[in-house]
């Protein structure tokens, strides 16, 4: 949805609908640039104020390489709304990242005749359309109370409640028709939830959709149906919780799935 709004049209006349469009397609080339690490094209699109607000790394850091661009994969779901005054912007985008979709905020100024990105806010996850089913999830310590039946559809939304003392998280993974709940949970035991690496044959990570710390809760609005097949939730967290960096807290912990985190379901 586009929602173009404010009382002047663009430097030197401009029309609004097209200033609009230009500082969407900024937003744009900047998410694209940084998918695919091409340093130089994202930091064209960025002024210095900007980029501290984004935390990806200050342009000395990116051109030396001590910063990395391209570590998680964004896509333009929609824009959910964007707004024009005189030469300045904003730009609301629903991204994909894996697999849920989150809301972004991206602040622009005109500078030169282009519109540079100066400013970002993340604003949670994307709330689900209200046609959308949404499946209340608890986690606790160290398991999922869900109503599996619901989430038959492949097409849904996940309340996430989490009512236990540690982190908990659901990341869904492909696991193979004759899966059993206790044989998934072997197979997926050694797995890194941070990159899926070690996931065995037959199985296939297809990402994170939900987090919650202790007593928190919120909506997370899966970007896509999933298709027919066996899949499971499972919390890949190590027990003892993550630092702000996403490093275990506890050197060598085992992971929630190794102590049955897991709910497989049935989608078609």
């Amino acid at each position: 949805m586009l929602v173009v709004a404010g009382a002047a049209c663009g430097g030197g006349g401009r029309d609004r609908a097209a200033d609009a469009r230009d500082a969407q397609n900024a937003v744009r080339r900047s998410l694209d640039a940084e998918n695919r690490a091409d340093v130089a094209a994202f930091l064209a699109l960025w002024t210095d104020d900007g980029l501290r607000s984004y935390d990806a790394g200050s342009r000395s850091d990116l051109q030396s390489g001590k910063a990395r661009l391209g570590v998680d994969q964004t896509e333009v779901a929609d824009f959910a709304s964007t707004t024009v005054k005189g030469s300045k912007a904003q730009v609301v985008v629903d991204s994909r990242v894996e697999l849920g979709l989150y809301r972004l905020r991206f602040d622009l100024v005109r500078q030169g005749g282009r519109w540079l990105l100066d400013g970002f806010g993340f604003m949670g996850p994307t709330p689900p359309p209200a046609s959308a089913k949404v499946v209340e999830v608890k986690t606790v310590e160290y398991g999922y109370d869900v109503d599996r039946a619901a989430l038959a559809g492949g097409d849904f939304a996940v309340h996430l409640t989490n009512a236990g003392q540690e982190q908990h998280e659901v990341a869904i993974v492909a696991i193979p028709p004759s899966a059993s709940t206790a044989g998934a949970v072997l197979a997926l035991t050694a797995v890194n939830g941070r990159d899926f690496s070690g996931m065995p044959a037959g199985y296939t990570a297809l990402g994170h959709l939900a987090y919650a710390p202790p007593g928190d809760a919120g909506v997370f609005t899966l970007a896509g149906k999933l298709p027919p097949g066996h899949y499971a939730m499972v919390c890949f967290l190590p027990v003892g919780g993550v630092d702000d960096a996403g490093h275990a807290k506890v050197a060598n912990a085992e992971t929630h799935v190794a102590r049955g985190m897991l709910a497989d379901f049935t989608v078609g």
